[in-house]
C-alpha cells in the first residue's frame, strides 16, 4: 500500500462541489499527506509550521468543510481579498500589500472605510486609517518592527477591517487576520553550565537559546588554535538547549547561534575565555554588529589594533579598523584592541 501511494507517478485529488482539487503526497507517506492540499496558499496546504497562527477559512477549505457536511457560512455580502497573499493572511512585514473588496453587487456600495489595527510593544493598538481607492487599499510596509508586538513565531498579527454602507444600510466585513512575517531574531543566550575536565583540559557548556522568526538554528564553535569548526544543527523552534562538548580549556572560543529564514538572518556570538569565562557577547543582524553589554564598555579608543584569521595567523597591526578595510577580505576576523590604560580587549568581528 505504501509503495501504491508513493508512486511518482501517480496524483491524488477530492472532489468537493463540483471542483477537483489536488491532494499533496510525499515520499514516506505518513498516512495525513492525503489530508492537504498542493495549493501552497489554503489553510488545508501542507507547510509544516509551528506556534499559533490566526488563519482565514479560505475558499477552498469551505468548499470541502460544505461537502463534508458542515454549516459554513456561505460568502458574505462584502469580503476582503488580498490576490497576492492568498487566503492565509501570511505576508512579508517589508512589503506593500494591496487589498480589495469581493461583492456582488459593488456599485451599491457608498462611504468605504478601511482601517488596519496593529499591537503595540507597550500593550497599546496602533489603528491606522487607510484611503480607499475605488473599493481598495495599500497595507504600508512596516517602517520600525521594534515598536509592535512580536509573536512567538516572529509575526506582527494585524486586523484589516472594512465598513460601508450598501443601499442605507451599514455592512461591515468580516476583519481580514494578516500575519506580517519579520526577520528572525535570536532574543537571548544563556550559559546554563559549564563542566571542566581537567585531566584533559577541556570543558563542556551548555547554554538555553530563545529566538523567532526560524524554526531551527545553527550553533558553531570555534578555538582560538583550531583548525576546524564544531558545527550542530537543532529543529526545535522557539526555545532550546544546545551542549558544546571538548572545547580547549587554555584558549578563547567563540560560539555562534544562528539562524535564517526568506527575509534575513541573525547571528548571536558568545565570546568565551579560558577556561569557559565569559567575556563578551555581540549581535550580527544582517550584516551590522551590536555590542551587548556583558561587561562594562570601555568608552576610549584604542591606541592601536592587531588583527588575527581565526586559526591564530597574524594579519598585520592598524590603527583601526577603517585602515584594515583596504587589505583584508570579507570575513571573521579576531580583532585585538589595545588601550593607554593597559587594558587588551579580544572581539570577533565581520570585516566587510
Amino acid at each position: 500500500m505504501t509503495d501504491f501511494f508513493n508512486s511518482k507517478s501517480r496524483l491524488f485529488y477530492i472532489s468537493a462541489e463540483k471542483n477537483l482539487y489536488e491532494l499533496e503526497k510525499t515520499p514516506g507517506t505518513d498516512g495525513s499527506v492525503l489530508s492537504y492540499f498542493k495549493n501552497d496558499s489554503s489553510l488545508m496546504s501542507f507547510i509544516p509550521r509551528k506556534g499559533a497562527y490566526y488563519l482565514r477559512v479560505d475558499a477552498l477549505t469551505g468548499s470541502v468543510l460544505r461537502e463534508l457536511g458542515w454549516n459554513v457560512k456561505d460568502r458574505p455580502a462584502v469580503e476582503i481579498v488580498c490576490d497576492e497573499a492568498g487566503d492565509n493572511g501570511i505576508m512579508s512585514a517589508y512589503s506593500r500589500h494591496s487589498f480589495h473588496i469581493r461583492s456582488d453587487n459593488p456599485a451599491s456600495i457608498t462611504n468605504p472605510q478601511w482601517s488596519l489595527s496593529l499591537p503595540l510593544a507597550d500593550g497599546g493598538v496602533e489603528k491606522l486609517t487607510l484611503n480607499d481607492n475605488g473599493l481598495s487599499c495599500t497595507v504600508p510596509a512596516i517602517e520600525n518592527e521594534e515598536r509592535y508586538k512580536i509573536n512567538v513565531n516572529g509575526d506582527i498579527y494585524a486586523s484589516l477591517d472594512f465598513s460601508c454602507q450598501s443601499n442605507g444600510t451599514m455592512i461591515q466585513a468580516e476583519p481580514y487576520r494578516i500575519s506580517l512575517e519579520l526577520k528572525p531574531r535570536i532574543e537571548y543566550v544563556n550559559i546554563i553550565q559549564t563542566i571542566q575536565y581537567p585531566e584533559r583540559q577541556t570543558y563542556d557548556i551548555q547554554f538555553e537559546i530563545k529566538y523567532y522568526g526560524s524554526d531551527r538554528i545553527n550553533i558553531a564553535v570555534e578555538e582560538e588554535y583550531g583548525s576546524w569548526l564544531k558545527n550542530q544543527h537543532i529543529r526545535e523552534p522557539f526555545w532550546t538547549k544546545c551542549k558544546c562538548e571538548q572545547i580547549s580549556a587554555p584558549f578563547r572560543a567563540w560560539a555562534d547561534f544562528s539562524v535564517r529564514n526568506d527575509y534575513g538572518s541573525d547571528t548571536y556570538t558568545v565570546e568565551l575565555g579560558p577556561y569557559g569565562e565569559l567575556v563578551d557577547a555581540y549581535r550580527l543582524y544582517d550584516g551590522y554588529t551590536f555590542l551587548k553589554n556583558v561587561r562594562p564598555a570601555i568608552s576610549n579608543e584604542p591606541d592601536y589594533i592587531e588583527i588575527y584569521g581565526v586559526q591564530g595567523l597574524y594579519l598585520g597591526k592598524y590603527n583601526c579598523i577603517e585602515d584594515a578595510r583596504n587589505y583584508l577580505k570579507t570575513g571573521f576576523y579576531v580583532i585585538k584592541e589595545f588601550y593607554s590604560n593597559g587594558t587588551i580587549k579580544n572581539i570577533k568581528q565581520v570585516i566587510q
